[in-house]
């Protein structure tokens, strides 16, 4: 996302929050990738998830984030784990 990387680069009026995330998450999980897309939302998720146990509270990941992950790996019909992979999100 490029305002992540404005950020990492020193822009410090370029913040990230959780919203501008869910945002990325909404449209890869509608891209119709299936598994592709489900397995880049739980990346960036879990990414998410990292930058906010680093001290970075803005991008802390909400119900929406964790919906729309579980919403992406319902949708990848083509992957035989994916309620699997919805359900350990949920977890």
């Amino acid at each position: 996302m490029r305002l992540v990387d404005e950020r990492y680069d020193g822009n410090e009026e370029a913040v990230v929050r959780t919203e501008d995330h869910n945002t990325v998450l909404r449209t890869w999980a509608a891209s119709g990738e299936k598994s592709a897309a489900a397995l880049r939302v739980e990346q960036i998720l879990i990414d998410m998830q990292e930058m906010c146990a680093a001290g970075n509270a803005n991008v802390q990941p909400n119900v929406d984030s964790f919906e729309i992950a579980v919403e992406a790996w319902i949708r990848a019909t083509d992957e035989p784990h994916a309620l699997s992979r919805s359900q350990k999100i949920l977890e």
